[in-house]
């Protein structure tokens, strides 16, 4: 029998609940900050777009692994890396647009 960190668990637990927390916070701020430009609630609506994209297919595969179906890991290593790179590329266009808009103001 496997032996449960359990305090290791619950320090993630907590963790992740202050994670979610403070990014909720983040993103109350930021929706308050773009009412009134049309432009930049536009890019975060797409911006949440894009992130619920990759959740559901994150969540897929979660649920496809877990229903036992097996994934070759070097399949699954490039699943992840392709998924983080479309994030980061997501990310980074939202960053690069909204400092676009910054400076042409």
């Amino acid at each position: 029998m496997a032996k449960t960190n359990i305090a290791g668990a619950e320090a993630l637990a907590v963790l992740t609940i202050a994670a979610v927390a403070l990014l909720q916070a983040i993103a109350r701020w930021v929706e308050h900050s773009v009412q009134g430009h049309r432009h930049l609630q536009d890019m975060l609506h797409a911006l949440y777009k894009e992130l619920m994209i990759l959740g559901v297919v994150s969540f897929a595969l979660f649920v496809f692994e877990a229903s036992g179906l097996h994934i070759e890991k070097d399949d699954r290593h490039t699943f992840e890396i392709v998924h983080i790179t479309l994030f980061l590329v997501a990310i980074a266009y939202f960053l690069f647009v909204l400092l676009l808009v910054a400076f042409s103001s």
